[in-house]
């Protein structure tokens, strides 16, 4: 009777001994919050929300300082690659001259920085709770910012996974949508974005970078341009035209100036920086200019 008293009471001790071990390892993380607490403040909305405007500055270190802007530019007469030799930016020099490849790093990092977008994109529109005015306008600017992203899949890369949702890591290798249910969600936000973004007018100067009416109205009628919708494209871009909000600059070459920023014909625009720059082997996530 006594040995089995002994046998009882270790088998309570080390159970207890177990039960609080599991509480002393569960220790809250500081500096972080979860999806659950989240999203709650338009402050918190808007964290989330810049977050992904941000995503369109990276000069990601990752993938060899990959500049979408670049990636874009280089194949067409508007820029040539130079440097110190051919083997400066080989990545570069390869899409100048057409002779890239699956391989080409820069061609991965405009894919993976559309995606990072998404996601973050994502994020928002299926957590947020619209219960304010803010709220139901930055979760036009993140529908409006998916389709600009998924516009970009669906013009360098012919489609790609269709993600409306941020998906479990046993289940990122998705398959490529048919690149017509890639414009249907492109234009399906647009259409639903519109009606909530404010006009270009409407904007503070703290705010010109956001997705503005017409912003959202022109990648609508890309969309149905690139789609060979060319009557309906005319459609979008004639709202934008007859809006009066946007005109040709009087000296084409200030639009490439830091003066000319947000000028009368700027559409959609990253905000100039001076305080962060590229830091070589520092930081992968750096912005540019």
């Amino acid at each position: 009777m006594k040995t089995k008293y002994i046998i009882i009471t270790t088998i309570l001790i080390l159970t207890c001994a177990i039960v609080a071990c599991d509480d002393y390892l569960e220790v809250p993380v500081n500096g972080t919050a979860s999806t659950e607490g989240f999203y709650k403040t338009d402050a918190d909305v808007n964290s989330a929300l810049v977050s992904a405007y941000d995503i369109l500055t990276w000069n990601n270190n990752n993938w060899g300082w990959c500049a979408p802007v670049f990636v874009k530019t280089l194949p067409t007469d508007e820029g040539t690659c130079g440097g110190a030799n051919a083997g400066d930016q080989p990545d570069y020099n390869a899409i100048d001259k057409y002779s890239y490849d699956s391989g080409n790093i820069k061609i991965e990092g405009l894919w993976s920085l559309a995606y990072f977008g998404i996601n973050r994109c994502n994020q928002l529109i299926n957590n947020v709770t619209v219960d304010t005015d803010f709220k139901r306008q930055a979760v036009a600017e993140a529908k409006a910012l998916r389709a600009y992203n998924y516009l970009e899949i669906a013009a360098f890369f012919g489609g790609g996974p269709l993600l409306l949702e941020e998906p479990e890591p046993d289940d990122y290798d998705r398959p490529r949508a048919e690149l017509s249910e890639i414009y249907a969600q492109i234009e399906s936000d647009l259409t639903e974005a519109i009606p909530d973004l404010t006009a270009k007018s409407e904007q503070s100067d703290a705010d010109r970078f956001r997705m503005s009416k017409g912003t959202a109205q022109t990648l609508l009628g890309k969309s149905k341009l690139y789609q060979a919708k060319y009557s309906e494209a005319l459609t979008e871009f004639n709202k934008v035209i007859d809006s009066g909000e946007y005109q040709l600059a009087e000296d084409y070459a200030s639009i490439f100036t830091r003066a000319g920023e947000f000028g009368p014909g700027s559409m959609f625009e990253a905000v100039f920086t001076s305080e962060v720059g590229y830091n070589w082997g520092t930081n992968p996530w750096d912005t540019g200019n």
